[in-house]
């Protein structure tokens, strides 16, 4: 990523806008998720759309299209599921031949996008991401200690 594209925000823990709490280096959580689960690229967008950081595969770097593309999409799946009676969308993935891409709220206002390998299991990428993002929330992540499962490959036996 570009050194002019980088915004190196630092978001605080719960609502990710709260005037107390100690500050959480989003640079470093997505570097760890785009290691860790083998993706091309991740980011964090605020619910409009505006792209706060991202990481990764320069080809997927947010030009002002896909943030907005993105909170669109998982907004109206929201909207979809609350229309038919289910008011939690816990997830919105697309599963492609060369390129897939999942989508997770991180609180009510932050949303976490990742583009991985069409050959990658969503489910193991939106594991990694649930971790990260409860990171970026704040919270404590297991015992605080790195996981014994280093990469999705790990899980996978690759």
């Amino acid at each position: 990523m570009s050194a002019e594209r980088s915004t190196n925000l630092e978001i605080e823990p719960a609502s990710m806008a709260t005037a107390c709490g100690p500050k959480v280096d989003v640079t470093s959580i997505l570097k760890d998720l785009l290691h860790r689960a083998d993706l091309l690229s991740v980011a964090l967008l605020h619910e409009t759309g505006v792209v706060m950081e991202q990481e990764g595969d320069e080809r997927f770097q947010d030009q002002g299209e896909i943030g907005a593309l993105t909170a669109g999409a998982f907004h109206s799946t929201a909207m979809l599921g609350n229309r038919l009676g289910d008011s939690n969308v816990e997830a919105l993935c697309h599963e492609g031949r060369h390129q897939s891409f999942l989508i997770i709220p991180v609180d009510a206002a932050h949303l976490l996008l990742a583009v991985f390998p069409g050959a990658c299991k969503p489910g193991v990428v939106r594991l990694c991401m649930q971790r990260s993002a409860a990171a970026l929330r704040g919270e404590q992540v297991g015992d605080g200690a790195r996981s014994d499962v280093e990469t999705v490959g790990d899980w996978l036996g690759a």
